[in-house]
């Protein structure tokens, strides 16, 4: 699912969800939230935010897509 792809993906990073959130300009709760994939249909503003603070590579991103179908 989406949001476990981004969890693992900010673990890697070794940064917090707080340190996460305040990066891209959104709550903690909120970002924690679509992390355990109560909210699943998230903007691409916020996911290409997400993504580019996790310095995600074009292929990471496009198997994150994948997984979310």
């Amino acid at each position: 699912m989406l949001g476990e792809s981004l969890k693992i993906a900010r673990t890697k990073k070794g940064i917090s969800i707080k340190e996460l959130a305040e990066a891209i300009d959104v709550t903690s709760p909120y970002l924690a939230r679509i992390e355990n994939n109560l909210i699943i249909n998230i903007g691409i503003v916020t996911f290409s935010k997400v993504c580019s603070e996790l310095d995600l590579s074009d292929t990471q991103v496009l198997d994150i897509i994948k997984s979310f179908r």
